[in-house]
């Protein structure tokens, strides 16, 4: 029983990474083609670095469930 819930969490910790590099990459391509690459003001500079981490954050732990939920779907109908 140990053994199952700590490959659950092994999976989640997986999947949750992943997400978390795919969702970093995509934003902060979204920022590159926005123009953020070009910004002077130091302070809005690191206001966007922020909304990136944060908006990476956020979905990989909301996508995470969600993939989390697929796969236990998946398993169950097999």
């Amino acid at each position: 029983m140990e053994k199952s819930r700590s490959a659950i969490s092994h999976a989640e910790r997986l999947v949750r990474a992943l997400l978390l590099l795919v969702a970093s990459a995509v934003f902060s391509l979204i920022a590159w083609f926005a123009g953020a690459y070009q910004i002077q003001n130091q302070t809005l500079l690191f206001g966007v670095i922020g909304g990136v981490v944060v908006a990476a954050i956020l979905a990989s732990r909301f996508g995470t469930k969600l993939v989390m939920r697929r796969l236990a779907k998946r398993q169950s109908q097999e």
